[in-house]
């Protein structure tokens, strides 16, 4: 409800971020795992529930959807296809045989680093392709992954102690090249994906938060039914 990312080494905080997370209905999991690479310029692979429900009726009226943002439809065995020779009208939210990708690059809905981490959700730290969001006060408005307003300063943390293997000259180097790479850290980190509507910060101040998952809300149900 903060929307907030900290990253802490023993109890000292070494940065924080702004970040956008799962929209209600679309909420952000709650989860531990670790952080062990990040990928600069990932592809966008749509999950099957956005491609159906909300890309496809899309299609059906405008086919240059696909060139305008970049998507790439692959086939069952992840060849890439022409999408001028799909009937789009005859598909719907139950069939559907394609999967659609976004190309990488400065327009990819990921941004240019995406930071995974194992979860039986599918969700991901990434950057995004609009940065305008992170001024809104409430920023739960993804499928459920986390946008990362401070990707950069996230990833040099993630490489501070791989001089030698990875320096972060190499970093900068291939931000500049437009081409897909795994980094895999020397640290693997832990990460936790927490939900507080009450919290006291480092000036011993008590705030609260909207219970934008109106999880509260439940809790206080489960207390006082009679």
């Amino acid at each position: 409800p903060k929307y907030e990312m900290r990253v802490m080494e023993a109890d000292t905080l070494i940065m924080k971020s702004r970040v956008i997370t799962g929209a209600p209905g679309h909420h952000s999991p709650l989860l531990k795992s670790t952080i062990r690479y990040f990928i600069i310029y990932p592809y966008w692979t749509v999950p099957y529930s956005i491609a159906t429900k909300e890309i496809l009726p899309t299609l059906k009226r405008d086919t240059s959807y696909l060139r305008r943002k970049n998507f790439d439809v692959l086939d069952g065995n992840n060849k890439v296809v022409d999408p001028k020779n799909i009937n789009w009208k005859k598909y719907t939210k139950t069939y559907f045989p394609w999967r659609l990708r976004q190309r990488i690059g400065d327009d990819n809905s990921l941004g240019v680093l995406k930071f995974n981490f194992d979860n039986k959700y599918g969700v991901y730290l990434h950057d995004t392709d609009n940065h305008k969001l992170f001024n809104r006060e409430m920023r739960a408005m993804s499928h459920g992954c986390v946008r990362l307003e401070k990707f950069m300063d996230f990833s040099k943390f993630l490489i501070r102690d791989d001089s030698l293997k990875y320096p972060l000259d190499s970093l900068k180097k291939d931000l500049l090249i437009e081409k897909q790479k795994y980094v895999y850290i020397k640290h693997p980190i832990p990460i936790y994906i927490n939900y507080f509507t009450a919290e006291v910060d480092e000036y011993n101040e008590l705030n609260f938060y909207i219970d934008v998952y109106k999880r509260d809300e439940k809790m206080l149900k489960s207390l006082y039914k009679k």
